[in-house]
């Protein structure tokens, strides 16, 4: 590989930052403590603004749509080895996609409780469901009951700004199933 600049072989991060200076200067990692992981491909708005479906790389049609269960094992495995080694009270997993609930119930219950069996003692696993909220029903509801998951929804403010640009993929806005799922959650049970 060509260097960039006469720094490292030319492959970031080398290309960037001199990593062996570092060490040799004292400077030590920070462990990870939050771990996004894409669990579906694909999404059921199609925002005007989204830099992964709208953007001109469209690699993405490619992907698997779902992440196997197979890969969601090994996830769990690789991010319980870095809290084996690090040591963290807690890490936090953002359950992501696209739209991470179209990956299916089953899926998200398994990785959860793969993911919170291989931790170390004394390192708790946070898992949160990023979603856009239009799917969010009783049986996501239960689930995130059931295993301890949170909930973080996206909305852009109000159904005049968040319509301009969040649509689904006929056109019509998604902020009365947005508010309609917000409102869910704020009910006792």
């Amino acid at each position: 590989m060509k260097a960039v600049d006469g720094a490292g072989p030319g492959r970031w991060p080398d290309d960037l930052l001199d990593v062996a200076a570092l060490r040799t200067a004292g400077t030590r990692p920070l462990p990870f403590r939050e771990f996004v992981v894409k669990v579906h491909s694909r999404c059921n708005l199609a925002c005007t603004y989204c830099y992964v479906y709208e953007a001109a790389d469209q690699l993405w049609r490619a992907q698997p749509h779902t992440m196997s269960p197979r890969t969601a094992e090994q996830v769990c495995r690789r991010i319980a080895e870095h809290a084996e080694r690090h040591r963290p009270a807690s890490v936090r997993v953002i359950l992501h996609g696209g739209e991470p609930l179209l990956a299916g119930v089953p899926l998200l219950r398994e990785l959860t409780r793969t993911l919170r069996a291989l931790m170390p003692a004394g390192t708790e696993a946070e898992v949160v469901i990023q979603t856009n909220g239009t799917l969010l029903d009783d049986d996501v509801l239960r689930l995130c009951h059931e295993e301890d998951i949170r909930i973080a929804v996206s909305l852009d403010g109000t159904a005049e700004v968040h319509d301009r640009t969040r649509r689904d993929h006929s056109g019509r806005g998604s902020h009365a199933r947005v508010a309609g799922a917000l409102r869910r959650l704020a009910t006792p049970e």
